[in-house]
């Protein structure tokens, strides 16, 4: 297997003998030798010869090899060792010419060359696009890559909102401070809470409390005009929500345009292998990536499983004794409970593939394929044709 490489950062395919990379010395095989690791180039002259665990290549001619006991090198594709130190760890990503590495369980920073740009002394590192968010205990602040701290703002963890932006957030207030790639203010108290960024897009509070999203250079692209909003699913939807005067919300979909999907009607939006569930006044329903209906309305819970096959459920109550606990201060007794039991697993043509009683959720789910469908009756397994 080739793979081009260039300049590229991303972590490639390793450990796999014969995979070669065209980097700016000529092709480079890696070969396997009695469970050992090998760089050679294509002609066949050993780089070095088979002796480390692992063989990953970052991009920029550089390989991380891995020999036990010895710990981490960084090698390049002459073969020049660039950086080791004994049981270090070298992280496998290539970021902005940086590269992190882990010794005595604290993080450090090197260059391409191997250079040290910031000895290991941080418990917590991460790239924050020309910056580093670090901390020696606690919370993190911002540092340049010469280890100088750019302001004196502190902040649990680090959104991403794109390469070249990023969040600063704090978790116990939900606001965080917008930066560009090089540590530029560029908005102060955006509260995201916990939404995370999605096709562009990361759901924002105003000061007047009203939610809506923001794109990564900071510009409201969906008003914030909804008593809260969430983080797009995969398909590029996401659930919004008014607030009603019973204090419960009323949920609807949009999507990356604000336009309505759904009206905020629902009690609860869910998503899951193309497939949503939906509740509303008690009654659930699982509607395909079109929001077209697969079921009818249901007072029971339906769960979707996949390959076209759903789960009903009843909920029950159980009572269950609990033995007193002097170590959880627990003081024991009966207590009731309620738990959901499935009654029936069925295929959206609404035919019964098993009993509730014969449901074992350890075994595969029933696959509908060239015209048949696998069900269970009486323990043994048999096809229904479609």
């Amino acid at each position: 297997m080739v793979l081009l490489e260039g300049n590229r950062t991303t972590l490639k395919p390793y450990n796999e003998p014969g995979t070669e990379y065209i980097t700016t010395s000529g092709r480079i095989i890696v070969r396997k030798q009695h469970a050992l690791f090998g760089l050679f180039k294509e002609n066949g002259e050993a780089i070095f010869e088979p002796q480390f665990d692992s063989i990953k290549y970052i991009g920029d001619d550089l390989f991380v090899c891995e020999e036990y006991g010895e710990g981490d090198f960084l090698i390049n594709s002459s073969g020049k060792i660039l950086f080791h130190e004994i049981l270090c760890e070298i992280i496998p990503e290539l970021n902005r010419s940086r590269i992190e590495y882990r010794l005595d369980d604290k993080s450090g920073m090197i260059d391409t060359t191997g250079e040290v740009l910031i000895p290991h002394k941080y418990w917590r590192f991460e790239f924050a696009g020309n910056l580093i968010a670090c901390s020696e205990g606690g919370k993190l602040h911002l540092v340049t890559n010469n280890d100088r701290i750019l302001d004196g703002r502190l902040f649990d963890e680090i959104k991403h909102l794109s390469d070249k932006t990023f969040i600063a957030h704090t978790t116990d207030t939900g606001t965080g401070v917008l930066y560009d790639e090089n540590g530029n203010v560029m908005q102060h108290d955006i509260f995201t809470s916990d939404g995370q960024m999605r096709h562009g897009l990361i759901p924002v509070k105003d000061a007047n409390d009203k939610f809506g999203y923001m794109n990564a250079a900071g510009e409201i692209t969906i008003p914030c005009m909804y008593s809260l909003t969430t983080t797009f699913f995969d398909n590029g939807t996401a659930v919004f929500g008014n607030l009603q005067t019973n204090g419960e919300y009323q949920l609807g979909l949009l999507d990356t345009q604000g336009v309505t999907l759904l009206q905020a009607a629902y009690d609860e939006i869910q998503f899951s292998k193309n497939v949503y569930t939906v509740v509303r006044d008690g009654k659930f329903q699982l509607l395909n990536k079109q929001l077209q209906p697969l079921t009818g309305l249901s007072s029971d819970p339906l769960e979707y499983l996949g390959y076209e096959v759903y789960a009903v459920y009843k909920m029950k109550t159980k009572l269950e004794y609990k033995r007193r606990s002097i170590w959880l201060g627990s003081p024991g007794g009966l207590s009731l409970y309620k738990e959901g039991v499935v009654t029936g697993v069925y295929h959206f043509g609404h035919q019964l593939l098993i009993e509730g009683d014969e449901y074992d959720p350890t075994e595969d789910i029933p696959v509908c394929s060239e015209g048949f469908i696998a069900f269970k009756q009486k323990g043994l397994w048999g096809f229904l044709q479609f």
